[in-house]
């Protein structure tokens, strides 16, 4: 209903209420008058319609143009789609882990060698951030010698001075889709053992890896690095090139597999910087290696998921230096191992045994990044007996006895014997 006819119907309303409903009414009003006055209201509602008609004249020329009307649809039968993810902060784009170990080592014999205990601790802080989808940059704060590239611990010593903290790692990552590239110093890329790479060195350099899936049961993956060991200033540079080809298999829905190769060649043109526990056990001529290290490495393990808490799992390894030194009445080369486990450390209670062998040639390969649980990284037997329990999920106790002793007397460190030595560690470590 408009506005005038509104109005109109409202004065005959108000007008009609006036007139009396009772039998009496010809009395008092007179029916001429009535019409007048009907007469009157009509003149009154065609005027009120012209003005009504003018003002919204008026405004429909002083009003903007106006849009579509909007058409409100009904929600319940619209189809539902999920909604977009809140956009990332960077406060979620930062990612924090580590670990801390604290650990008492006793070191028994019964030759020369004399006794010794000490407490010693490990603190790692790493932290990552991812810039987009396709970079992160990442690092790691580290205790230990900063000289000393395969060792993070501390002995708690020196009259409680501070511990010394260094950056171990510092690298820019870029994934694209199944190729990974590290730039800096970086996580080591490779499957390893502590034979071949101590897990406490973080090489270097530039690294790419390749991971593609052959089969539901099958994955391929390909590891590589150049990695900087020194740079000189004047002269040819010591680095390392290497790469590695591995081959998970899921053999049986019990039985998991896993193969790895690897090359790794270093020109070691420069030592100016070296140390003694860069040289180590390895030979020595005048300020440099005897040897030269072109190692092919072997890797291989089978895991045996019969039990659930109870996962057997048997790894070997084996390396060859194509460099090493010849002798006529030694070997120089080869280093091999055997390591035997069982059971996991996934959740609260649970326990895991092992048991390791192993053997290295004294130029098996290079000492300097080589394991650090014992005093020799190469020219050694050895034996490891474990024991490994899980406090919670990130509290772990652990307590390993390595029997161990000098390979070949006549590369022998001044002072050395082949007598056996004992190294006891128990050792508490927490994982954030």
């Amino acid at each position: 209903m408009s506005l005038s006819k509104f109005l109109f119907a409202s004065s005959c309303f108000f007008s009609l209420a006036l007139i009396p409903f009772s039998a009496n009414a010809q009395d008092t009003a007179d029916l001429s008058t009535l019409q007048n006055e009907l007469s009157s209201l009509r003149q009154l509602q065609f005027e009120l319609d012209d003005r009504i008609n003018a003002i919204e004249d008026r405004l429909q020329a002083l009003a903007p143009e106006q849009s579509a009307p909007v058409v409100i649809e009904d929600v319940a039968t619209q189809p539902q789609t999920a909604a977009a993810p809140a956009p990332q902060t960077p406060a979620d784009r930062l990612t924090f882990g580590g670990d801390f170990r604290v650990r008492y080592e006793g070191n028994f014999s019964n030759d020369t060698v004399r006794n010794r205990s000490r407490g010693a601790m490990r603190a790692r802080l790493r932290a990552r951030y991812q810039i987009n989808d396709t970079f992160a940059v990442g690092g790691q704060l580290s205790t230990g010698d900063p000289d000393d590239p395969n060792s993070a611990d501390v002995t708690l010593s020196s009259f409680d001075d501070d511990l010394a903290v260094s950056l171990d790692q510092a690298y820019l990552q870029a994934k694209f889709a199944n190729t990974e590239l590290y730039l800096g110093k970086m996580p080591l890329p490779f499957r390893a053992t502590d034979r071949l790479w101590d897990g406490d060195v973080s090489p270097q350099g530039v690294s790419a890896n390749y991971e593609v899936s052959l089969s539901d049961a099958s994955r391929l993956a390909a590891h590589s690095l150049f990695f900087l060991i020194d740079e000189a200033a004047m002269g040819d540079d010591s680095a390392m090139i290497g790469g590695q080809l591995e081959l998970k298999h899921q053999l049986t829905p019990l039985i998991q597999t896993d193969f790895a190769i690897g090359y790794y060649n270093y020109r070691l043109h420069n030592t100016a910087d070296a140390d003694l526990g860069d040289f180590r056990t390895n030979l020595i001529l005048g300020n440099t290696y005897l040897s030269d290290f072109e190692i092919l490495s072997l890797i291989a393990s089978v895991r045996w998921n019969e039990w659930t808490h109870w996962p057997i799992e048997i790894r070997g390894d084996y390396s060859h230096n194509f460099g090493a030194a010849r002798f006529a009445n030694a070997h120089t080369d080869d280093a091999f191992g055997i390591d035997l486990m069982a059971g996991k450390l996934a959740n609260k209670g649970d326990t895991r045994f092992s048991y390791g062998y192993a053997q290295s040639d004294v130029d098996s390969t290079l000492a300097a990044f080589a394991q650090d649980n014992i005093d020799f990284g190469t020219n050694y037997v050895f034996h490891s007996i474990g024991v490994d329990y899980a406090l919670s999920s990130h509290l772990f106790f652990n307590g390993s006895l390595y029997r161990y002793h000098l390979k070949d007397i006549q590369f022998a460190p001044a002072g050395e014997t082949v007598a056996w030595r004992n190294r006891l560690r128990l050792n508490l470590m927490a994982k954030f």
